[in-house]
């Protein structure tokens, strides 16, 4: 299934990069740049992440990846170690830009399949799977990567008008049916009521 973002079709990561530089070109660093509707709408994931970060045990948080961090607004909202994070993005302007204005913090222009990753504790894909381009095949990578904690949202397929065509949508019984295949369950779930759903995955033994 082909990934739309804003009426556009979008067939490969160079595609998608292209397109949120595009986005940085009209609207600068911001929500809108994001494919968020509004600013409230970017800092309620936002904090739906920080929150699911918060409830995980400390140990979890030794070493933290975070797939598709964007120009790093997560950091502004979440109390993380320094030494314990990496953000990775394909797009290069996010990544110079979130290393701008966290100088302390580790960021890499990449995209997760790459070669030279490392596991790391907690994995994070805030925002991330309703705009990838194969996103079942991205969830599957990580999983693979995260040791303790796995933590991303997905846009709810029924919250949808049944003519709307942008982003990925799946359903809860598909992301448990993924997790369960990689040996991870759903330890627990943010629900506000949005479209989407925050969801903390764990290894299940």
């Amino acid at each position: 299934m082909t990934l739309t973002l804003s009426g556009k079709d979008i067939f490969s990561n160079e595609d998608l990069s292209a397109a949120y530089r595009e986005r940085i070109q009209r609207f600068g660093f911001s929500a809108e740049c994001m494919y968020y509707r509004s600013n409230d709408q970017h800092v309620q994931k936002l904090a739906a992440v920080a929150k699911a970060i918060s409830g995980i045990p400390t140990e979890c948080k030794s070493s933290i990846l975070d797939v598709g961090c964007g120009y790093g607004a997560l950091l502004g909202v979440v109390d993380i170690e320094p030494g314990s994070y990496l953000g990775i993005d394909i797009v290069p302007e996010f990544v110079i830009e979130a290393s701008k204005n966290y100088p302390g913090y580790s960021f890499a222009e990449k995209d997760a399949f790459s070669t030279d990753l490392k596991q790391a504790d907690t994995c994070l894909l805030g925002g991330v799977l309703s705009s990838a381009v194969e996103p079942e095949k991205l969830l599957r990578r990580v999983l693979g990567l995260a040791r303790h904690r796995v933590i991303f949202d997905i846009s709810v397929a029924e919250r949808f008008p049944r003519n709307f065509a942008d982003l990925n949508k799946t359903t809860l019984p598909r992301i448990v049916c993924i997790l369960s295949e990689s040996g991870f369950l759903v330890e627990s779930a943010i629900d506000s009521g949005a479209t989407w759903v925050m969801l903390v995955g764990r290894p299940a033994v």
